[in-house]
């Protein structure tokens, strides 16, 4: 059974497993993983109650997991929203790409819900071709370099 649910303390195990793995696969020596500062950073979004902060699981396992965060698009716009800070997933091929969606699709009701009018998302990593192409399919709007948005019907120029 799959669930989409906010993360706990008592899943940061699981999740620092999932992405101990992805991060040394795309560590970056400017800013270089350690699980101290991860976990640190984690207890700090988990203490914000506006952060979306959840995980994707599958029988009982953490399977992917997102985080983001309010904010505005830009400096000079008073249209509020949400940007995704990590999308982490250690599926791969369709189940990837469903956990992908899903996920994503649960972040846009959050946001919805919040009545903030966007939602953004992003991918630096070398597959970020594929992350653009799925979002699109599902209604998100790439906007360059790896960036999509997608408005709520609370954006002021919503129709």
């Amino acid at each position: 059974m799959r669930q989409i649910r906010s993360l706990r303390r008592h899943d940061f195990k699981e999740l620092i497993k999932l992405s101990t793995e992805l991060f040394s696969q795309h560590n970056d020596a400017d800013f270089p993983f350690t699980e101290a500062g991860l976990l640190q950073q984690l207890n700090g979004f988990l203490a914000n109650r506006q952060c979306y902060f959840r995980g994707l699981f599958e029988e009982g396992r953490l399977v992917a997991w997102m985080l983001s965060v309010p904010g505005h698009g830009h400096p000079h716009s008073l249209v509020t929203g949400m940007s995704q800070l990590y999308f982490h997933s250690g599926l791969s091929g369709v189940a990837g790409a469903h956990a992908l969606v899903d996920v994503h699709e649960d972040f846009f009701k959050y946001v919805e819900r919040k009545q903030l009018h966007v939602a953004v998302t992003s991918s630096v990593l070398p597959n970020s071709d594929v992350f653009v192409r799925l979002l699109s399919r599902a209604g998100w709007k790439p906007v360059g370099h790896g960036r999509l948005t997608r408005v709520t019907r609370w954006h002021p120029g919503h129709r």
